[in-house]
C-alpha cells in the first residue's frame, strides 16, 4: 500500500507505520519498516529505540542486542524523556529517575496509588517492552515513573476536579503510558491533553483522539 502511494513515503509515514507495528505486535513488519526509516535517517535514535522495544515485546532478545550494538557503534544514545506541566505561571519539569522536584515524595506516593487504581480497572503494565536484565518489579517501577506519568500525577494533585490537564513531552509517548493515560482519564474524569513529538493526544473517558495510531 505504501509503495503505491502517489507521493514518496517520508520518514514520518514510515514512523507512523512502525508505531502501528508496536500496537499490533508485528515484529517482522517492524524490522522491514525500521530498515526503511534508517535508510532515510540512519542517526534517528528514537526509531532504533522503538524498534528495539517492539523486538523486546516479542522476546527477540538477539534482535534487541543487535539493535543496541548498532546504536553503540554509531554512538547513539537514547534521548531522555522530559515532560512539562505549567501550573500557576510556573513550569514544572519531570524526568524519569530525577527526584529533584520539591514535591517528589508526594508525587511518588500519589503515583503508586494511581497505578494501583488503574490496575483494578484492567490496566496491565507492558513490562515486555523493557529489556530482560531487570526483575518484573523494577520494570513496573520504571514504567510507572515515565516523565509523562509523573507530570500527570502532579497535575492531578494540584488542580481542582474536572480541570483539563495539558502536558508537553519531547519524545513520542510510549504505548504503556498511552494505555495508562486512557485509564487515568476515565477513572479521574479528566481531559488530558499530551503534546508529544508526534502529535496532540486528547484523552477523555478512556479514549484517545489518535485512535491508538501515532
Amino acid at each position: 500500500m505504501i509503495r503505491s502511494m502517489p507521493v514518496k513515503p517520508d520518514a514520518v509515514i514510515w514512523k507512523t507505520l512502525l508505531s502501528a507495528c508496536k500496537t499490533h505486535k508485528n515484529a517482522d513488519m517492524a524490522k522491514r519498516i525500521a530498515e526503511e526509516i534508517l535508510k532515510l535517517d540512519p542517526l534517528d535514535s528514537a526509531s532504533y529505540v522503538l524498534f528495539s522495544n517492539i523486538q523486546a515485546s516479542a522476546k527477540r532478545w538477539d534482535e534487541v542486542s543487535t539493535v543496541r550494538k548498532a546504536m553503540r557503534d554509531k554512538r547513539l544514545k537514547k534521548e531522555p524523556g522530559i515532560s512539562w506541566f505549567e501550573f500557576k505561571n510556573e513550569v514544572h519539569q519531570f524526568v524519569m529517575r530525577d527526584k529533584s522536584h520539591r514535591q517528589w515524595m508526594e508525587i511518588d506516593l500519589f503515583l503508586k496509588e494511581l497505578m494501583s487504581d488503574i490496575k483494578k480497572c484492567g490496566y496491565i503494565p507492558d513490562t515486555g517492552s523493557i529489556l530482560h536484565d531487570m526483575d518484573n518489579e523494577e520494570k513496573e517501577y520504571d514504567l510507572a515513573h515515565h516523565s509523562e506519568k509523573l507530570a500527570i500525577a502532579f497535575a492531578l494533585m494540584t488542580t481542582p476536579p474536572g480541570f483539563p490537564i495539558r502536558v508537553m513531552k519531547n519524545l513520542r509517548v510510549c504505548s504503556d503510558c498511552h494505555t495508562a493515560i486512557k485509564y487515568i482519564s476515565e477513572i479521574k474524569g479528566r481531559e488530558i491533553i499530551v503534546r508529544d513529538a508526534s502529535r496532540f493526544h486528547h484523552f477523555s473517558e478512556g479514549k484517545c483522539s489518535c485512535g491508538d495510531y501515532w
